[in-house]
């Protein structure tokens, strides 16, 4: 292929973009060329894939090693919140997860604005509530903008079907993510306004720098931790339908450069498209477990266009869309998911891939 696979064009410089995500696992054995603005795009949704979605927490326990060294340090899954209980202050703890490494507690402080009164502060060390306290003062000391704007305080609302909704054991807080930018979690916009002012009143007088007493309430394995994430489920389908495309590219050139694909081309590159490929999830991620190491692909492609299972995560999708041009053919493909082979799987090993499968999607009720 001389040029872009997703957009075609040969007058522009070239990378290898991998068919299967490098974030869980692919490797360049299996890649087809890409241009600068078309692998951005691509990696918009594969962070989005890798970061954010439900199969972010399949990652937690090891992914591939990434290429920067800093990039390894923190490694961080974009959850909307995770929450874990501490039994022994009440409450939760607000905590980051990331892959490979343990949850790490992020510095908070919470009150009970009910006019119950009470506050709990958090942190790995007692420092790490006076850096959330000196941020607030920071932010309270600008210069008043025009209307007399002093500040902004970015606030997550809880969803209103979020269970801690109605837990009389959560209270607002304010907190520091590992980056040191500033967060408020309430239920509703008063909460957060009685938070913010309960907040600085205290940071103002120097309670949140002289804490007596202070505990760290150690996270005991196997605590239940308590994880939202929300994202963009077309940047998910996007992922999911590169995979059988990319095999196509590979095997299928002729079929490949048809303009009867230009719709996958165009969506799995982001581009609005009038019939872009069908995206369909049968089982959910850690469903399938014939093959833990691996992520695989089976496509069946003919002059009709091609129908792919694309499992990743022990999840199962369907995708399919409208091609002309190739004769019946079967391509197989497997991913390892630490990082260390992608391949084109034949003979007995693709059979068995193959059926398997086809029971899937038969006992999901899908035609394949």
């Amino acid at each position: 292929m001389s040029g872009c696979a997703w957009c075609l064009r040969s007058d522009v410089p070239l990378t290898a973009d991998h068919v299967f995500p490098r974030c869980i696992g692919g490797t360049k054995q299996l890649s087809v060329p890409a241009c600068p603005i078309c692998q951005t795009a691509i990696s918009q949704a594969e962070r989005e894939f890798a970061r954010r979605s439900i199969f972010a927490l399949y990652r937690i326990g090891g992914a591939p090693t990434p290429r920067k060294r800093r990039d390894a340090e923190r490694r961080i899954i974009d959850a909307t919140y995770v929450l874990v209980e501490d039994v022994g202050m009440g409450g939760y703890h607000e905590v980051a997860l990331r892959i490979g490494q343990l949850p790490v507690t992020l510095p908070s402080v919470e009150v009970d604005v009910t006019g119950e009164g009470g506050a709990r502060a958090r942190g790995l060390v007692q420092a790490d509530v006076a850096r959330l306290a000196d941020a607030v003062l920071a932010a309270m000391k600008s210069p008043p903008r025009p209307g007399g704007l002093v500040a902004e305080f970015e606030v997550e609302l809880l969803n209103a079907d979020d269970p801690r909704v109605n837990d009389p054991a959560f209270w607002p807080r304010i907190y520091l993510d590992l980056d040191g930018g500033m967060h408020i979690r309430a239920r509703t916009p008063d909460e957060a306004v009685a938070l913010l002012k309960s907040v600085i009143h205290a940071a103002q007088q120097g309670v949140l720098h002289n804490l007596p007493g202070w505990n760290v309430g150690a996270v005991e394995p196997g605590t239940i931790h308590h994880v939202a994430v929300e994202y963009d489920g077309i940047r998910v389908d996007r992922v999911i339908a590169k995979i059988p495309a990319g095999l196509i590219a590979n095997y299928a050139e002729s079929m490949w450069a048809s303009e009867a694909l230009n719709d996958v081309r165009d969506f799995v590159r982001g581009c609005a498209t009038p019939n872009p490929p069908q995206v369909v999830e049968i089982a959910g991620p850690g469903t399938i477990d014939r093959w833990p190491d691996y992520h695989v692909a089976v496509v069946r492609a003919s002059r009709e266009g091609f129908r792919a299972a694309v499992s990743v995560y022990g999840g199962c999708f369907l995708v399919e869309a409208g091609a002309e041009g190739q004769s019946p053919t079967t391509l197989v493909a497997r991913s390892s998911r630490d990082g260390s082979r992608t391949e084109f799987v034949v003979c007995h090993a693709a059979t068995e891939i193959v059926e398997h499968v086809a029971a899937v999607l038969h006992s999901a009720g899908a035609v394949w």
